[in-house]
């Protein structure tokens, strides 16, 4: 869009567009836990805490080592039925003031409107088959499963963004203004997601020591499309000419990841009562491949104006180690109360890539063609450890989890166990003025076993507020002096919630 047209076209030079960052991109990330916890209506039902007890199924995708507990063959199937993310945006005050002195002024106002992005999926999310055995005093529990660690392809949507902006534009002693409204929304369609096929082991020689080994093999990614519009409702002044005019943009998207890592696990049981796990999960160099095409089509004054753009991403990320240590205790045998801890440290993810973008379109402008090689950044928040910290450059740290979880099975004729929990998720980015920033969520879930088949369903509620748009950018040459700010008016607010339903099947 074009600001302060006659004064940038007077001295030849755009400092930096800075309109287009009125609207604040990180969400909170979806990342994070990638990998510290597992997979299992059961274990979620719980809060998350399945460290110490993981003696099912999906034992693998939290603790390798309680495949040990398994004494039969059997088969487990998880499905992730519905996931909603929602984050509630907040409006904010944008001003852009540019000072040339013995040439003239530039001051712009934007007051943007509340608005929410929507993100909702539902995904196979995880499968696995074991097979116990005994050597001797050995027992060996190999198993082969698949899990979702990410489910990156979400469909967004948003409700619409609706602007209110006036300029004014000094040159010397004249002056000259222009005022516009318009509203933005974007909708998209994603699938896929980040996922690990891996080989595990449990293996024991003393019914009190478990031990075990995870061989992750990480793959795939997510591809869609999504659509922003962007529409001038009025205009006047020297903005008169936008007046019904409209921008939209289509992005093609399409990721992939690539990677290999060692998970290993202990689970130590003194005696029938209490259970102490310990898992570790090893860092690795993820290769990742990011290719995105726009189209983008400007309508004014009855014409269209088409271009394309091209975006090519290609680097290596140091995945960070993950740690994780449970404690479960069993008041009765029937019922487990259980106690997790898991740290991942993101502080550490470098990730160093080249970007390519090209234009074509009668369009394109100069600053649509890029080639900047040996970029290094923190993934996935693309921080900047030598820039400020502000609403487009969110500080990212070590994430951590507290988890609390309980189970009572109800003995009738069939077994129906009832679990709830808490945690606690200490988010890998920070607020505007780099504080951490810790979502809450609860958990509750059902099961019912009969015979060789167990069904579990779990739902999850996570929600959090944080500041994460205000900044405040300067730029000075010896022409001109050029500030923006952006200020949120209150805080954005983020909530989820996530059902599971899993079955597992015991052979005889």
């Amino acid at each position: 869009m074009i600001r302060g047209r006659l004064l940038i076209l007077f001295l030849g030079i755009l400092l930096f567009p800075l309109l287009a960052i009125s609207q604040n991109l990180y969400e909170p990330s979806i990342y994070g836990q990638a990998g510290t916890v597992g997979s299992g209506a059961r274990a979620f039902g719980m809060g998350g805490a399945f460290i110490a007890v993981a003696d099912d199924g999906t034992a693998s995708s939290f603790n390798p080592a309680g495949l040990c507990v398994l004494e039969k063959p059997e088969g487990s199937v998880v499905f992730k039925a519905n996931a909603n993310l929602k984050t509630d945006r907040s409006g904010y005050l944008f001003t852009d003031d540019l000072v040339a002195p013995g040439i003239g002024s530039d001051s712009y106002r934007e007051v943007g409107s509340q608005y929410s992005l929507t993100q909702t999926a539902h995904a196979f999310d995880f499968a696995s088959i074991s097979y116990p055995f005994r050597k001797g005093k050995w027992k060996f529990v190999p198993q082969f499963d698949y899990q979702r660690v990410v489910l990156s392809g979400l469909d967004p949507e948003t409700t619409p963004l609706n602007y209110s902006s006036t300029e004014v534009l000094t040159l010397g002693n004249r002056s000259f203004d222009g005022a516009f409204e318009a509203s933005a929304r974007q909708k998209g369609n994603f699938s896929g997601g980040l996922d690990i096929y891996a080989g595990s082991l449990g293996f024991s020689f003393n019914p009190k020591l478990y031990l075990g080994v995870a061989l992750n093999w990480w793959t795939k990614g997510a591809s869609g499309k999504r659509a922003s519009d962007f529409e001038f409702s009025s205009a006047s002044g020297f903005y008169s000419d936008l007046a019904g005019g409209s921008e939209t943009s289509t992005f093609n998207s399409n990721e992939d990841f690539s990677g290999f890592n060692v998970n290993v696990g202990t689970l130590i049981k003194p005696n029938n009562k209490v259970r102490i796990g310990f898992v570790y999960k090893s860092p690795f160099t993820m290769d990742y491949n990011l290719m995105v095409r726009e189209t983008r089509i400007d309508r004014a004054n009855g014409g269209f104006n088409t271009i394309d753009i091209t975006k090519n991403e290609k680097g290596k990320i140091d995945w960070p180690t993950s740690l994780g240590v449970g404690f479960a205790v069993l008041p009765k045998e029937v019922w487990t109360v259980s106690v997790d801890y898991t740290k991942t440290f993101w502080s550490n993810a470098d990730y160093t890539y080249d970007y390519v973008q090209s234009c074509t379109g009668a369009g394109c402008d100069p600053s649509d063609t890029i080639n900047a090689p040996d970029i290094k950044v923190l993934w996935p928040q693309y921080f900047d450890k030598n820039s400020p910290i502000s609403g487009i450059n969110l500080k990212q740290q070590d994430s951590d989890q507290f988890r609390i979880g309980t189970e009572y099975v109800m003995l009738w004729k069939v077994a129906v166990p009832l679990r709830g929990g808490f945690f606690t998720d200490k988010q890998l980015f920070t607020d505007v003025n780099g504080k951490s920033v810790t979502f809450h969520g609860f958990t509750v879930g059902a099961g019912i076993a009969w015979s060789q088949i167990l069904f579990d369903f779990a739902y999850v509620h996570e929600s959090g507020d944080y500041r994460g748009q205000d900044f405040s950018i300067s730029n000075t040459t010896s022409l001109s002096t050029e500030t923006a700010t952006l200020t949120a008016i209150r805080t954005d607010k983020f909530r989820s919630n996530t059902i599971y339903i899993s079955s597992i099947f015991r052979f005889k």
